[in-house]
């Protein structure tokens, strides 16, 4: 997908953001449309249905179909902000404040980490890995003999005709036993393994490394669990600035944030102050992410400015179709 921006917003004359002053006005509506609307202390962001129908996608591919937007009074010269109301699509708030990984994810994936450290050690399982690592060593020494036999060919020497797999291993490989070799193999292969505390038999290592599989992907899980639901939703609406909770919020030493109500449902966004809607660095995005047959992505992000008088500024861009000169939506 390309994902270059191409903005599709017009000012109220000819740059490409629209203002909207935090003076006046019941409300307006902004649907990535080209035709300006009249200024207001309030704004809607929507999706337009001309780009639903070209991207092919429905209501239930959204996670959220509309921000609500109004300007916000704060006690600072640095921060602006504004309230606004998501509007989620049907069971999606229950989606993106659940964990990012979970105990499911973890045992997938433990399967899979499993398998693949199994299929490249050639054994079977980690419960008998160790007896089967060793007779995989077996064959290894017994597949070197041979090449040192085709090697010599006629001239080969008596003792290496008369080796056996295990004492070549002993004597030409120089370990004492077959599973010296066996350890040997393993902490020279390219898989997982505990240099710092090594283990003293084949078998261990496999009880280890089952283990270690395990504690690594339970990290993962742990870690997305003491993740907050503010946090977790603002990341997976692709906001730019940290999720947290209402009550983080101080109106006399506001800091940079999305504040969210307990519901998840509405929330303020504190951001720099723009000192004109035409400056890109202080503007937060608001994005419409969509879920289709488990593939996420963004269909448009709307970009917003908060003057210190209240003036919002929202520009609007598709990243994967724009309009053409008679304001039809085609591929980007």
């Amino acid at each position: 997908m390309n994902t270059t921006r191409k903005t599709v917003a017009v000012l109220i004359s000819t740059t490409t953001l629209l203002g909207l002053s935090g003076c006046t006005g019941a409300g307006s509506v902004y649907d990535f449309s080209p035709t300006p609307v009249e200024p207001s202390d309030s704004v809607k962001i929507e999706l337009p249905d001309d780009l639903m129908d070209v991207a092919g996608l429905t209501d239930d591919n959204l996670i959220v179909s509309s921000y609500a937007l109004r300007s916000r009074s704060l006690d600072s010269a640095q921060y602006c902000a504004y309230d606004v109301e998501i509007n989620y699509a049907p069971g999606a708030l229950e989606i993106i404040s659940a964990p990012t990984y979970t105990e499911a994810d973890a045992k997938k994936d433990m399967k899979e980490a499993k398998a693949e450290l199994l299929a490249e050690l050639e054994v079977s399982s980690f419960e008998n890995g160790g007896e089967e690592y060793i007779q995989r060593s077996m064959e290894a020494a017994r597949d070197d003999r041979e090449q040192q036999l085709e090697s010599w060919g006629d001239i080969a020497p008596q003792w290496l005709v008369d080796s056996t797999p295990e004492n070549y291993a002993t004597t030409v490989l120089g370990h004492s036993t077959i599973k010296s070799y066996a350890m040997e193999r393993l902490r020279d292969s390219n898989v997982r393994y505990d240099h710092t505390n090594p283990p003293t038999t084949v078998q261990s290592y496999f009880d280890w490394a089952a283990k270690d599989i395990e504690a690594e992907y339970q990290v993962q899980v742990d870690a997305a669990a003491k993740v907050g639901e503010p946090e977790r939703v603002a990341t997976q609406l692709q906001m730019s600035l940290r999720g947290m909770s209402r009550e983080e919020l101080s109106e006399n030493d506001p800091q940079g944030g999305v504040y969210f109500d307990d519901d998840l449902k509405s929330a303020t966004v504190v951001q720099d102050c723009a000192p004109s809607l035409l400056q890109s660095s202080t503007r937060q995005p608001l994005s419409f992410v969509t879920l289709r047959s488990g593939t996420w992505d963004t269909l448009a992000v709307s970009d917003v400015a908060v003057m210190a008088d209240g003036t919002i500024g929202v520009s609007g861009v598709s990243r994967e179709f724009i309009r053409d000169a008679n304001g039809t939506w085609i591929k980007n």
